[in-house]
């Protein structure tokens, strides 16, 4: 710092904060691994899985955006797996991953495992005929080829990973989507196949944006701009963070992106394979037998007739029970809730062009979107009909709000069997048909707290037109 009124320089020295560190309980001498929990808090997202120790099974999973607040969030997953799942440090082992997951497993408790070892030990695990993965996050990229280790006997890995450069990585897609203004749902649906590609920079974010913007004045549509990125982002990443090594087949397609994104992954599929053939890779010949599945003609399977209908509706927690829903505009100002990829969830970021896509949170299960209806952390759900009953029926004590909208859109329901089997076919359709007619399948449905709705005309609707998607 220098003085005005005297030519004496005084050094200051940085501050250096005492952080206290937390001393953590040792495991209690009655602790039995019930539960094993993984926590990934990314860049942008924190994802979580609970699976049964002895078994594997998943039993209960999310993935949502923290909008910077890594902590909060996080937070908010461990409280809704102790009250949904019952976790506990008596009966679960945790491990923490991500880039935000070092100090948060330090606080609660939980071991953290490097991004790179825990996508490798997974593979391993779950997909050990897959010998290259390419993770897209949300503010770095990672590709693992593994090669076999024959003195081990194990699959040894060779990692690359650009964590420190925006560029080729999901926070680029982010930023040009924020510019296009394409809802989310659209986002996942947009094509790389058969589209136009244009000319844009894949080496950094800031490139690529001045590439679009070029392009987006000139007219480019934005399907078109959008796969010019995915291309892009591909090409970047094949010739920078393999590292000179090749891909080898199988290829195992991580991370949102990828995940959420049809046009990112049909980017990889068009292109990883130009550069096994230009590089003589041998390529396995399809899936494995006992990875098939069997598949039904188109024409084989026949319809009964639609005895019901599945409507969607709006529920609301307890905080708002009292407030009106006649049309989806009534929730404008309130947080909605919707499962991913589901019709509602069409619905919800679609409807009047957007009108609701802020408000819109995203949830993986519909348990979990009731259990956050239920404590008030969302305010309203965009749910199909017959899981809200579901809910009220196995939550004696539940508080959430039926409303009674019904959204046009929504599904009729029957059964289907092979069209060999007319004579089943036409006695179910008779069966239904009297039930209909003398209105026993409401007094079922009322005998066992469930709402019932008649099917609608037509059994099957030969198109459903955007409009009514975007309308209530």
């Amino acid at each position: 710092m220098h003085d005005h009124n005297t030519s004496q320089l005084v050094q200051i020295a940085p501050l250096r904060p005492q952080v206290q560190k937390i001393a953590h309980a040792q495991k209690p001498h009655d602790h039995v691994t019930q539960f094993l929990v993984g926590l990934d808090i990314g860049s942008t997202t924190v994802k979580a899985v609970i699976v049964d120790a002895a078994s594997d099974q998943v039993l209960w999973q999310d993935y949502q955006r923290h909008e910077t607040k890594q902590p909060e969030k996080s937070l908010e997953f461990l409280k809704r797996m102790e009250a949904e799942v019952g976790i506990n440090r008596r009966n679960t082992r945790m491990f923490v991953t991500g880039s935000g997951g070092g100090g948060i497993a330090e606080q609660v408790g939980a071991k953290f495992v490097q991004e790179v070892t825990a996508v490798s030990l997974a593979v391993e695990k779950l997909h050990p005929e897959v010998y290259s993965v390419i993770e897209l996050g949300g503010q770095d990229a990672k590709i693992i080829v593994f090669k076999d280790d024959d003195e081990t006997g194990r699959k040894k890995k060779i990692p690359s990973m650009n964590d420190k450069c925006a560029g080729g990585t999901g926070a680029v897609i982010d930023k040009i989507n924020a510019k296009l203004k394409i809802p989310a749902v659209q986002l996942g649906e947009l094509k790389y196949q058969g589209i136009k590609l244009h000319k844009v920079a894949g080496k950094c974010g800031v490139f690529a944006e001045t590439d679009i913007n070029g392009l987006q004045k000139v007219g480019t549509p934005p399907d078109e701009l959008m796969a010019s990125l995915f291309e892009a982002i591909v090409l970047q990443n094949l010739s920078v963070l393999t590292r000179g090594h090749t891909l080898r087949p199988h290829v195992l397609l991580l991370g949102g992106p990828n995940s959420f994104i049809r046009g990112m992954r049909e980017a990889w599929q068009a292109n990883i394979p130009r550069m096994w053939q230009e590089r003589k890779v041998a390529v396995p010949d399809g899936a494995k037998p006992e990875d098939r599945r069997r598949w039904i003609a188109l024409g084989e399977l026949v319809a009964t007739q639609a005895y019901r209908f599945d409507a969607i509706t709006v529920a609301l927690s307890p905080p708002r029970s009292e407030h009106a829903v006649h049309t989806l505009a009534d929730l404008t100002g309130l947080k909605v809730g919707v499962e991913i990829h589901g019709l509602p969830d069409l619905i919800a970021m679609t409807y009047r062009q957007g009108a609701l896509a802020e408000q819109v949170v995203h949830v993986t299960q519909a348990r979990a979107l009731f259990a956050q209806l239920e404590s008030g952390d969302i305010d309203a759900a965009l749910v199909d009909e017959r899981e809200l009953d579901a809910w009220r029926l196995s939550h004696s004590g539940t508080r959430v709000a039926p409303t009674g909208y019904r959204h046009s859109i929504g599904f009729n329901i029957g059964f289907v069997t092979l069209s060999t089997n007319g004579a089943l076919i036409d006695r179910v359709n008779a069966a239904l048909a009297e039930l209909l007619a003398h209105g026993n399948l409401i007094e079922i449905a009322r005998a066992n707290g469930m709402t019932y709705s008649a099917p609608r005309s037509p059994d099957v609707s030969p198109e459903v037109a955007l409009d009514a998607l975007s309308g209530d």
